[in-house]
């Protein structure tokens, strides 16, 4: 084997000499693209270490480049407390959320952080890149990426033993080149750049850094044995792999900002539309026979539009105080205890839709207490069928009703308690509509489809039911992709798609593209009374989730 340029973390090349660093095959490709940075926008440049672990990159490259001004993301408090930070700024988050606002950065570094991921959280990451690096500024990736469909094979199938050998619940992913750029292309970037070379790693030394010093190679071995794609040495008591190690750069689609502005424009006067509707929170419905009539028959106060739209809209953005105000509102109308759909609760019986949107909403901005929203799960769960179904009336004076939407908003109050367990029925229930495709019928009360997909869209955020149910729905949302083009239909399936980390440009522009004069979208519809022919109409929440969709990058 040919001499190594070896890379391992007990002997991290942050402590190495300048002169080392700068004969370093893989820091020398991200030095250079650095430099190319500085020549084109000055040295006064924005950084990003994404998942900076011991902060290799971050510590090199501001020891060269002393004006750069670089700031480090990590999952991890206790990489980030380390003493090798000092008074470095640092940001505690995932990088699938990373929390900082859009155009951001001048370059994002991502050194050897993806080998930790899963094949889902990848275009996730690659979309929060994009997203935070600005119109003229890079992304640099540097890891082990497989350049054939056979190489991918084996370093998968060596990543995986090496995950379970660290007692890893989940398993890593190592895409191909061609892959990685697919993924690229669809969060809105171009691949700039592609530089490769071989690393030699060792096995023994990779597990010690995890404390685990007498590894069982055995099954590594056993893989590497038996194929021919990748080289690797084998010492008494250690295996050398040799791994493909490349260099991505990329940037923004010129495309994209080409409809920044006009994107921006359209999502401002969705704001200032809004706000022109509210009434102290409160946002008017009509009363229509089609989903899309131009009604003037207003229907009573309702606070079901209020709870939908402060959950939908796009949080920390310069508008909060209209959030707020809905918000003000809906804790206030709690005050009375279970929510009904019209402020007038004489006209209808509280149901367990409302009450589970409504106090979800209340208790992820603290504005309800654990023990409230856990004593209205109490009440709901009093109502459920022989088969442990969740039910949609609070009220035994009623004939109950089954809906699968209403039963997915149950499950999602139920997860933010921690009380998944009680609602096994319910979850085997919708996870058996989301499967057979019965969903497409509509609900009682949800006559969309899209209705059911972007419900359980919000479970997402939850990892037990999210392993469960995300390969399925992203295999539904892609059959729906392009089947209707009501407003209301075409924005929850970008929001869907965007929580997914899934590619879905052409409709966000359809999406854009029927906006209207005053900042609104067209009427449509959410809900409906039952079977009945009656429905539930308003602009509002159709630019409410248009907003949301277009504001995710």
């Amino acid at each position: 084997m040919k001499e190594r340029d070896q890379f391992t973390i007990r002997q991290p090349e942050y402590l190495e000499s300048f002169e080392a660093f700068r004969d370093s095959k893989s820091l020398q490709q991200i030095i250079t693209k650095v430099q190319e940075q500085i020549t084109q926008k000055g040295e006064n440049l924005h950084c990003l270490d994404s998942m900076a672990g011991t902060g290799i990159i971050g510590h090199k490259i501001k020891e060269v480049f002393d004006k750069i001004k670089i700031v480090y993301q990590d999952k991890s408090p206790k990489m980030l407390e380390s003493g090798a930070y000092q008074d470095n700024e640092r940001i505690l988050s995932d990088a699938t959320e990373i929390g900082l606002p859009d155009d951001s950065f001048d370059i994002v570094f991502c050194r050897g952080g993806l080998n930790n991921v899963s094949k889902d959280d990848y275009p996730l990451i690659l979309c929060e890149y994009t997203r935070i690096i600005n119109a003229n500024g890079i992304t640099i990736l540097q890891d082990y990426f497989a350049r054939t469909v056979e190489e991918k094979d084996i370093l998968n199938r060596i990543e995986t033993e090496v995950a379970n050998l660290e007692g890893k619940n989940d398993v890593t992913y190592v895409p191909t080149l061609q892959e990685l750029k697919s993924l690229i292309q669809n969060s809105g970037a171009k691949v700039s750049d592609k530089q490769s070379f071989n690393m030699h790693i060792s096995m023994k030394d990779r597990f010690a850094t995890k404390g685990i010093d007498q590894p069982d190679l055995s099954k590594i071995k056993t893989i590497l044995e038996n194929q021919t794609y990748i080289q690797y040495e084998e010492t008494k008591n250690d295996i050398i792999v040799t791994y493909p190690i490349s260099t991505i750069t990329f940037s923004k689609n010129p495309e994209t900002e080409s409809h920044r502005a006009e994107k921006e424009k359209a999502i401002e006067n969705a704001w200032q539309y809004l706000k022109s509707e509210s009434q102290q929170g409160v946002f008017p419905s009509y009363i229509a026979s089609n989903r899309s009539e131009l009604s003037t028959n207003q229907a009573p106060k309702e606070i079901f539009s209020s709870i939908v739209i402060a959950d939908i809209l796009p949080k920390r953005s310069s508008h909060d105080e209209l959030r707020n105000t809905i918000l003000q509102h809906i804790e206030t109308q709690s005050k009375q205890g279970q929510l009904s759909f019209f402020e007038d609760r004489s006209l209808i019986t509280p149901d367990s839709d409302t009450n589970s949107w409504g106090y979800s909403v209340l208790l992820e901005n603290e504005r309800t207490t654990s023990e409230q929203a856990n004593k209205i799960l109490n009440t709901i769960l009093e109502y459920i069928d022989k088969e442990g179904k969740i039910q949609v009336w609070l009220s035994q004076e009623r004939k109950n009703r089954l809906d699968h939407v209403v039963a997915t908003n149950v499950a999602y109050l139920a997860y933010l308690l921690g009380r998944e367990d009680d609602i096994q029925s319910t979850e085997e229930w919708i996870t058996t509509m989301l499967k057979s495709g019965k969903y497409l019928e509509g609900s009682r009360f949800y006559h969309s489809p899209e209705c059911f997909l972007y419900a359980l869209s919000r479970l997402m955020k939850f990892p037990k039911i999210k392993k469960k149910l995300k390969t399925n729905l992203e295999e539904q949302l892609k059959n729906r992709i392009g089947k209707t083009n009501n407003p209301l239909d075409l924005a929850m399936r970008n929001v869907i798609a965007d929580t997914l980390g899934i590619q879905n440009q052409k409709e966000k522009n359809v999406l854009l593209s029927i906006q209207e004069k005053a900042g609104s979208w067209p009427m449509d519809a959410l809900y409906r009374e039952g079977t009945k022919p009656r429905y539930f109409t308003n602009k509002s929440l159709p630019t409410a989730f248009a907003l949301q969709a277009l504001a995710t990058k």
